[in-house]
């Protein structure tokens, strides 16, 4: 699966979903899209078309956040490993 947004450093997908997304058939798809990534240890992110276009602030919020803290968990990890 190719993801529309890639954090390789911190394992993280961002997909910015459209109305499509909310047919049934498109749900069940992105769950197991979701199942697989998150099997190699991705963590999804999903944000609406809408927030991305008109509510960019929160988006790029939601997302900086998210990374922050998946590298913060990453790093942690790698700590108790090493």
């Amino acid at each position: 699966y190719i993801p529309d947004f890639y954090c390789a450093e911190a394992r993280v997908a961002i997909e910015v979903d459209g109305g499509v997304h909310l047919r049934p058939s498109v749900k069940r798809r992105d769950k197991h899209k979701d199942t697989v990534l998150a099997s190699h240890g991705v963590l999804v992110v999903r944000l609406t078309n809408e927030m991305v276009q008109y509510r960019v602030y929160k988006a790029l919020t939601i997302i900086r956040n998210v990374v922050l803290q998946r590298l913060g968990q990453l790093r942690r990890a790698s700590d108790r490993v090493g």
